[in-house]
């Protein structure tokens, strides 16, 4: 009769200790990851939402649209640590809008916030020479440095009113909303009456104490609700 291979105990013992060694390396490339998660990287998923909610709507032939908050649902005094994201559709036998199942909220954290509108940053920073971006000078660096720190105060002004987030206001509650058809409602068509609906595009920060340590646009085509590519 053959006997049945089997592990050893010392065999068992390394097995467990290589996972180990190797669930606290994953671990900690997950941390080095969440760390390094910026303004930058919340646009693919705000693209990945937007482009869901559209396909969402096109393809059920329902209005749909995502709302933003900042504060909790249950104690509007209370900050989030970062926007949250639904996407919600038009009930015709409610009149309201409600959830769509299977379809949870997105909760960013760390600070992100996402904001309405983009600011208006014209007037700040002057025009460079094409060599600057080449051979700048020092006189081209501190152009472009003075002109990054006037976007800055820009954004920070937008997003910030005495070093606290201006989320009882403008930057909360805000939505994206879709007609039937996957495109932005007609003027006068939409469903969404309380909350401010967003058409020029979102401003997303990350917020730590009474800064923005970092931001990035997201400019809207108006025709089409997506994200505005420039060429």
């Amino acid at each position: 009769m053959r006997r049945q291979a089997a592990f050893t105990l010392v065999e068992m013992l390394a097995v467990i200790a290589i996972m180990l060694i190797l669930m606290t390396a994953a671990f900690g490339m997950f941390s080095m990851f969440g760390e390094q998660i910026g303004p930058e990287s919340v646009l693919s998923t705000i693209q990945a939402v937007v482009n869901g909610a559209r396909d969402y709507a096109a393809t059920n032939g329902v209005s749909t649209r995502l709302l933003f908050e900042t504060t909790d649902q249950n104690n509007a005094q209370e900050l989030l640590d970062g926007t949250r994201i639904t996407m919600q559709q038009w009930s015709r036998t409610d009149s309201a809008w409600v959830g769509i199942p299977g379809r949870r909220s997105i909760d960013l954290h760390g600070g992100m916030y996402v904001l309405k509108e983009i600011p208006t940053i014209s007037g700040v920073g002057g025009n460079l020479p094409l060599s600057s971006r080449t051979a700048p000078s020092p006189a081209d660096i501190k152009k472009w440095q003075d002109f990054e720190r006037a976007v800055r105060d820009k954004v920070k002004a937008h997003g910030l009113d005495g070093g606290k987030l201006k989320s009882r206001s403008e930057h909360n509650g805000f939505v994206i909303e879709f007609s039937p058809a996957g495109y932005p409602p007609a003027p006068g068509r939409e469903h969404t009456t309380r909350e401010p609906i967003v058409e020029d595009g979102l401003t997303i920060i990350r917020s730590i104490g009474e800064d923005v340590k970092g931001y990035a646009f997201y400019p809207i085509n108006t025709n089409t609700g997506a994200r505005h590519v420039f060429e």
